[in-house]
């Protein structure tokens, strides 16, 4: 006669919701002023080179006597303006480097920061660490171990963080292109000219600021979603949290709502369903419904390992909560890596 196993003990408590994570505002202020000062400094080396180029020519402005130093003024703005656009693709080659840096840092230090603190939350939910430790083996991020579905999508944000930062320096640099070869064409003055590009060369702080704050918001959702499905946490809560000056009227109508992790939740806003902080600038979390089944910590001397709702559905008396998201979801499917990435290449335009 064929032996069952008996399944482990498990105690029965009420169900609970975790507490909401929010993004790490240390890590993402820093992240703020060093793209700030990264992008100001290729400013700075496009218009020191500007600067010595007009010095060298003896560039008065459009007077006579320009016109009689230089017989064919025309000629000399075009030829600055090719060495203009070769010094910004040199300048824009020069910083890949401490881009790729900068974005990687990013990527590790939120990832890290993001999982520490849904540990924390999960062990005072009653989720033991050696539990979620034995689900997640061999994948660290700055010491923090995580989960293998977080650890592989790291490579992708490092990946849209490094084009995202590229692009904001590139476009600076066209603006203050576009601004030098605005100037010349009008013919004013150098020591006028010298004012403008000073006034000119900062990156907008605020900007910037908005790009981290939507790029950390990303982040550590996708960070706390793959976690979250890694440990058999699936059925969540929405929280809204409203934006400093307006607030999504879709998003307000969503707080409270329970949802699947795996499909999201149905927005009549945009006709389909999303995921929180997936829109751009959105700032909205989710409580994370725990199991009403918990293992036994210690049994035998030795750690419980079993998926906690892989155990708690084969118990008759244990109802799964359904999904009140509005809308047809989309079809689930086997989850990828692709599934919790909210990245795209470009940044989200300004509200």
């Amino acid at each position: 006669m064929a032996m069952t196993r008996p399944l482990p003990n498990l105690r029965r408590r009420k169900r609970k919701y975790r507490r909401a994570v929010e993004a790490n505002v240390g890590i993402r202020n820093r992240y703020a002023r060093e793209i700030t000062n990264l992008i100001n400094n290729s400013n700075e080396l496009l218009i020191d080179f500007v600067k010595c180029e007009l010095e060298l020519s003896e560039y008065v402005g459009e007077t006579e006597v320009t016109i009689a130093q230089n017989a064919n003024p025309l000629s000399f703005l075009k030829g600055l303006a090719k060495k203009v656009t070769k010094k910004v693709g040199e300048i824009a080659a020069t910083m890949q480097a401490k881009i790729h840096s900068l974005a990687n840092w990013f990527t590790g230090s939120m990832t890290a920061s993001t999982t520490a603190s849904q540990v924390d939350a999960c062990k005072k939910g009653g989720l033991s660490e050696e539990y979620i430790r034995s689900l997640w083996t061999g994948n660290t991020i700055n010491g923090q171990y995580i989960s293998p579905e977080a650890a592989a999508l790291v490579p992708t944000i490092i990946q849209a963080q490094t084009s995202l930062i590229t692009k904001l320096t590139s476009d600076d640099l066209q603006r203050i292109q576009t601004a030098i070869a605005e100037s010349l064409d009008k013919g004013i003055p150098l020591p006028d000219l010298e004012r403008v590009l000073e006034s000119i060369k900062g990156f907008n702080p605020r900007r910037a600021q908005l790009v981290a704050m939507d790029q950390a918001n990303k982040i550590n959702i996708s960070v706390l979603r793959a976690n979250d499905i890694s440990l058999g946490l699936t059925q969540a809560v929405w929280i809204h949290v409203p934006g400093q000056y307006t607030s999504r009227e879709s998003h307000i109508m969503l707080d409270g709502q329970g949802f699947d992790l795996r499909t999201g939740i149905f927005d009549p806003e945009v006709q389909r369903n999303i995921q929180c902080a997936e829109l751009p600038y959105c700032r909205c979390v989710y409580r994370v419904g725990l199991p009403e089944f918990l293992p036994d910590r210690v049994n035998a001397g030795r750690t419980v390992q079993l998926d906690l709702l892989t155990v708690a559905q084969k118990r008759k008396d244990l109802t799964v909560p359904k999904s009140r998201s509005r809308g047809k979801a989309t079809a689930r499917s086997k989850d990828t890596s692709a599934q919790y990435s909210l990245f795209e290449a470009t940044p989200p335009r300004e509200k």
